[in-house]
């Protein structure tokens, strides 16, 4: 819980003409309220066994100890493999996540085309309904929401068999105003990002399986981390916080310190 303070502190200051205006932004502010979901996913860097993929359902994948894209083993679905590489890590009812980061890192077998729709990645809801699904092309990230349609676009050119990295992350999926972003990045470090409101469906609107589909066009996938979390409730966000110094904007119960 934060305190507001109508009081101004006993404590000296300097100079009362050094006057500072500041105001924090509630989503700034908020996103320090939420809390870590416990996620019971299961060998995502395909690193528990040399010769079987663990803790996923494989279909047509394979382990790939050739050549990974990183350590000693990833998963590919190769040219022509059409099943789906899939783990349901949410098999209890209600404890699929409504807010979420997923990010991982892949490699295309053949480079996409303009406007294709080369392999799939599927955010399926608790029984596994479709939610948000995604494709790449040529330069960008594609959804379907009914149609196909260009979504993080403005990509460099997507190379056949490079590794790049994919994240996801959700927020109040549950809620009418749900959207999700998709960042693209090359190296790990600097990201494009773009916020969506294109789903699949929302008759699930949570995450609770995860599907890899190579529709035949062939792509290898590592390093796979999922971290879900529950947003502040409704009485913890804060709208926002903004004062003139010396004011104190927040203080602890007894006054003896504040910002």
């Amino acid at each position: 819980m934060v305190y507001f303070s109508p009081f101004r502190s006993t404590s000296r200051f300097p100079d009362p003409l050094m006057i500072t205006r500041f105001s924090i932004p509630a989503a700034v502010f908020a996103a320090s309220l939420a809390t870590a979901q416990g996620v019971a996913f299961v060998n995502g860097d395909f690193e528990a066994s040399t010769s079987a993929l663990t803790g996923w359902t494989a279909g047509s994948a394979t382990v790939n100890a050739a050549t990974p894209i990183t350590g000693a083993v990833s998963a590919t679905i190769p040219t022509g493999g059409t099943s789906l590489l899939s783990q349901d890590f949410t098999p209890a009812a209600g404890d699929a996540l409504t807010a979420f980061t997923l990010t991982f890192r892949f490699r295309l077998a053949s480079a996409p085309a303009a406007s294709a729709n080369h392999a799939r990645i599927r955010i399926r809801g608790e029984s596994g309904q479709d939610f948000i699904t995604l494709a790449f092309d040529d330069t960008g990230v594609r959804s379907y929401s009914g149609t196909w349609a260009d979504d993080l676009t403005g990509l460099p050119v997507l190379a056949a068999n490079t590794a790049y990295h994919l994240r996801i992350v959700g927020t109040d999926l549950s809620l009418p105003t749900r959207a999700y972003q998709i960042g693209f990045s090359t190296d790990g470090i600097n990201w494009t990002m773009k916020t969506s409101t294109r789903f699949h469906s929302t008759a699930s609107p949570a995450f609770g399986r995860l599907d890899f589909d190579g529709t035949a066009n062939g792509i290898t996938i590592d390093d796979v981390t999922l971290t879900g979390f529950t947003p502040p409730t409704t009485s913890d966000k804060v709208v926002n916080i903004s004062g003139v110094y010396p004011h104190l904007v927040m203080t602890n119960n007894h006054l003896e310190c504040g910002v």
